[in-house]
Formats: C-alpha cells, structure tokens, sequence
C-alpha cells in the first residue's frame, strides 16, 4: 500500500509540472496578445477630432481605407459600406465601442471574415498609412484584435486542456487520498497485529519459564520422593526385621550374652561352633532362633558403625570378630 502511495505521488508530481507548463503556455500567449493590443489601443488615443473627420469627409473615400471602414462595419455586424462606416463614425461612444469591443467573443463569422481581409498584403497600417493616419491607426487596432482573438481561440482549447487536465489532478488526489487512508489503515491493523504478536511472544515466554519452573520443581519433588522412597524401603525392612527380632528376641538375647560372657577368649571359629552347638542343641527346642544369627547386627546399628569408626579413624574392618572385640572392649571401658 505504501509502495502504491508513493507511485501515486510520484505520477501526481507528473502531472502537476505538466498543469504548470500548460498554464505557463496560456499566460505566455496572454502576455504576448496584451502589448500589441494595448500599443494599438495607444494609437488610437493619439487620434483627436480631426483624424477622425478626415475620414468622414472623404466623398469617395481611398480603397486602403474603404478596405479598413468596411471590416469595421463587419466586426460590428453592419454592413460593409461606405454609408454604414460614416454612421459608425459619428455615434458620440464609437472610441468607446473601440476600447470596449468584445474581442473575447468573436462569432466564427466575423473570425473568418477577418481572416481572409487580414491575408491580403495591402491590409496593414504602413500600406494605410499613406491614404489616412486615422485609419492607419483603425487598421493596427482591427489587426491587434484579430490577433488577439486568435490567440484567445487557441487559449480556449489550452484551456479546455487545463480544465480537463486540471479535474484528472483533482480526481487522481483523490485516488491518493484515499489510497493513503487505506494506507494508514493498514499500518495501523499491522501496528495492532505486531503488538498483539510481540503480546503472545511475551506470553508465551512467561509461561515457558513458569513450565521450566514447574518442571524443575517436579525434578526436585521425584528426587525427593525416590529418597523418601529409599527411606520408606529402609524402615519398612527395618520394621520387618523388627517384627522378625521380636519372635527371636529372647533367643537373641540369651546368645548375645553367652557371646559376650564366654566366647570372647575363643578364636572366630570356635566362637561360631560353639554357638552353632547352642542354638541345635539347647536353645532350639525350647524358643525360635534366627536361621542366620550374628551378635553384631543386634548390638550396633549402621550409624553407630558409621559413628564407632570415625571414632577410631577408620575406613571399614574386614575382621568381624575383631570388630565385635573392639566394640566389647570399648563397652567395658565406658562402664
């Protein structure tokens, strides 16, 4: 739209120099009329009353000047004799009439009659001028309208061009205007469709990072619940090693103190035989015993594992027995 406005302007632009040089062309004939009419006019005021009897006088007047009264008489629609000049000649206004003379509006009669009198060589003031000053000076004014009214024929139809040429600029402004007003409506729909755009984006960007946020803080809640999870599986085998302690807890505790009051003088293997012959042999038939007894995972917890080596600077023992010695040693010495 914006690129059709510009041509649109720039064909306007066109046109307006063209309307301004016909308008130039119609002044210029304008300009050039005017002098040789108002030079005539002069000329005719310098004639007094004289002048102009000496043309009435004349009986049978010269043929230069019978010539210039007789067009005179045509270009005031009266016939083209000696008579009807002398009657033109002594009305009080016929200066006037002169001065006056419609030479804007020349019927296409008198223009042609004009036209084939003003052809013949002998129909100019320096021919006329030799029979009678006066007329002379009539015959310069009859050439300065036919002159003038030639160019206003031909201004007539530049004028027509100007009005025609003129009511296309004012029509094709119009197509301007209107075409920018579509224009200005349509960068106002793109102005309202690039807010509305950079709006969503906006939007859209708030609501990807609320997402990032929301998805973080899912990543967050999983890793949480997988470690309630893992703790969840910890106590619940905690509780069922519990619930499993508590049917041996007797047996247990019997074995933990027969571990801790006889068995520590003895190797590890001595230890597990002896302990072994206890739980088959005596403690079996009587009360329920674990299928896989071990004093340590009944007397410390991993913590206090986690706790009792940190205490002594060390990474892990291998040597169970040694460790249950340790921890039976360092019970001893608390007490």
């Amino acid at each position: 739209a914006v690129d059709d406005c510009r041509e649109e302007e720039k064909l306007l632009n066109e046109m307006s120099i063209a309307l301004d040089r016909l308008r130039q062309d119609v002044q210029a004939d304008v300009d050039k009329a005017n002098p040789q009419y108002e030079n005539a006019l002069n000329a005719l005021k310098m004639l007094n009353k004289a002048d102009y009897d000496e043309i009435r006088t004349f009986r049978q007047p010269p043929q230069p000047v019978l010539a210039v009264m007789n067009t005179i008489c045509i270009m005031f629609k009266r016939k083209p004799e000696w008579s009807e000049a002398k009657i033109l000649m002594v009305k009080e206004n016929f200066f006037d009439d002169l001065v006056f003379y419609d030479k804007d509006n020349i019927s296409d009669d008198i223009f042609n009659m004009l036209t084939k009198i003003l052809k013949f060589d002998t129909f100019h003031p320096s021919f006329v001028t030799s029979s009678s000053k006066a007329a002379s000076s009539l015959c310069a004014w009859i050439l300065a309208v036919y002159e003038y009214a030639k160019i206003a024929r031909s201004q007539k139809t530049k004028l027509e061009q100007v009005k025609a040429y003129q009511e296309l600029y004012n029509k094709r402004q119009q197509i301007l205007g209107e075409k920018r007003i579509r224009a200005e409506k349509l960068r106002q729909e793109l102005s309202q469709l690039i807010f509305e755009r950079r709006s969503l984006s906006t939007e859209i960007q708030s609501k990807k990072k609320r997402q990032n946020s929301f998805q973080s803080t899912i990543d967050k809640t999983r890793s949480m619940l997988k470690l309630i999870d893992d703790d969840i599986q910890h106590w619940q085998k905690q509780v069922d090693q519990g619930k499993s302690n508590k049917k041996t807890s007797i047996t247990d505790a019997l074995l933990v103190a027969l571990y801790f009051s006889y068995l520590s003088q003895f190797n590890i293997d001595q230890r597990q035989q002896l302990l072994f012959n206890w739980q088959t042999n005596i403690l079996e038939k009587i009360l329920p015993i674990q299928s896989h007894f071990n004093p340590l995972d009944l007397i410390i917890n991993q913590k206090e594992l986690n706790d009792y080596l940190l205490k002594q600077e060390l990474s892990s023992i291998a040597d169970q027995n040694s460790l249950l010695n340790g921890i039976n040693l360092s019970n001893q010495l608390d007490n």
